[in-house]
């Protein structure tokens, strides 16, 4: 008979809290300010990326897909919250198979 051995997996520890090696910041505040810049960041590039997502659905005709993917990329993203008026339009947009409101509401994401 032949055991069968599981590899254990290996962890490495990452410190975010920002006391570690390096330099000083200039105050006890910069910490705080450098976490809510990566977040705006962030959120920028996440935004971005759905809406290329979303439009390339929509060039290919795919408008009840590529709302769908702006809605519910909106829905999961960091700070990306929209409140249910604006999902609304695209849902409209998508059942009225209009891509130019389906545009518009995937662009005025920012």
């Amino acid at each position: 008979m032949k055991l069968l051995t599981i590899p254990q997996p290996k962890f490495i520890k990452t410190d975010y809290s920002g006391h570690g090696q390096g330099r000083l910041m200039a105050n006890e505040h910069a910490p705080l300010l450098v976490s809510l810049t990566l977040l705006t960041r962030t959120r920028e590039h996440y935004v971005d990326g759905s809406k290329k997502r979303a439009l390339a659905l929509l060039r290919a005709g795919r408008i009840s897909e590529a709302v769908a993917s702006m809605m519910m990329d909106m829905r999961k993203g960091p700070n990306c919250g929209a409140p249910h008026a604006v999902h609304a339009i695209g849902i409209l947009a998508a059942a009225a198979d209009d891509a130019a409101v389906a545009r518009a509401y995937i662009e005025g994401f920012y």
